[in-house]
């Protein structure tokens, strides 16, 4: 695996970032005290990408997912929502159009509740 992100142009970052979602990360809805709430993770074996993810996002904590892997994990809203609209900016030919639609169910979601909505 790889031990850091890969070494892209700029404007080719959010793409490298979305593959590496789509490939090992989860965007999901899940309820506690009958209210939704939104989880976005990625699992890898590296410390330094999630430690990367972290800083490139300014938003996350990192965890220990198991004895050999690492989980970065996203539950604020505005974080979840920030994320997925530059990781999902131009990517409509370069998707996993699950995914994609899983964010936009959690993005509506969110956007439906009116404290948030006046933030953004």
């Amino acid at each position: 695996g790889f031990e850091k992100i890969p070494n892209v142009d700029n404007q080719f970052i959010y793409h490298t970032i979305r593959g590496l979602l789509d490939g090992d990360g989860c965007w999901s809805l899940y309820k506690v005290k009958n209210k939704l709430q939104p989880h976005l993770s990625l699992t890898c074996q590296s410390l330094n990408i999630m430690k990367q993810f972290q800083d490139l996002f300014g938003a996350g904590r990192i965890t220990k997912a198991s004895s050999t892997c690492y989980r970065w994990v996203v539950n604020k809203h505005l974080d979840i929502i920030t994320i997925g609209n530059l990781v999902y900016q131009d990517s409509e030919k370069l998707r996993l159009q699950r995914k994609y639609n899983k964010f936009i169910e959690i993005k509506n979601s969110l956007l439906s509740r009116p404290r948030l909505n006046k933030n953004i």
